[in-house]
């Protein structure tokens, strides 16, 4: 379709780069949102995103690093959430987390849950059963973290 402007918020940072051709090549501006396109990629398919507009989301996962360290004793087990395997907002808020507390907690485990909260509630379930003295989860995002809240919940911790 003819729009005016395109908003995109990819998966990976390339899944977009092809479909983006022929409205590059309509010279329509092209927002990218959240998750970035890679400009190298871009411009080898003969295109630059206009505008990017998104959380650095390495940030943000350290700032949640840095909050869990205010909640839980050092050295406790936690446990991640992530998103779709390969999304960038998903590995890049992971990594922020992971640096804020490496060498003071331990990461027992980490899983994908595709940024559902079903999925999330399932994996938090078998999390806790699999290690008891767990501290604290990380979710890449509140829709995953509503899922794991259930599971705290249903299993009285």
């Amino acid at each position: 379709q003819d729009y005016d402007c395109y908003l995109t918020n990819p998966i990976s940072v390339s899944n977009l780069v092809q479909a983006l051709v022929p409205v590059a090549q309509k010279k329509k501006p092209i927002v990218n949102i959240d998750s970035t396109i890679d400009a190298e990629q871009a411009k080898a398919a003969g295109f630059a995103v206009s505008t990017y507009i998104g959380t650095d989301n390495v940030a943000a996962g350290a700032l949640a690093g840095e909050e869990m360290l205010k909640l839980v004793p050092k050295g406790s087990k936690v446990a991640l959430v992530a998103g779709i395997v390969g999304d960038v907002g998903s590995n890049a808020r992971i990594k922020g987390f992971k640096q804020a507390v490496e060498g003071k907690l331990e990461v027992v485990v980490m899983v994908s849950a595709d940024w559902d909260r079903e999925k999330a509630l399932t994996a938090a379930t078998d999390i806790l059963q699999a290690h008891p003295d767990l501290a604290g989860f990380f979710a890449a995002n509140d829709i995953m973290a509503l899922g794991v809240e259930r599971a705290v919940q249903t299993s009285s911790k």
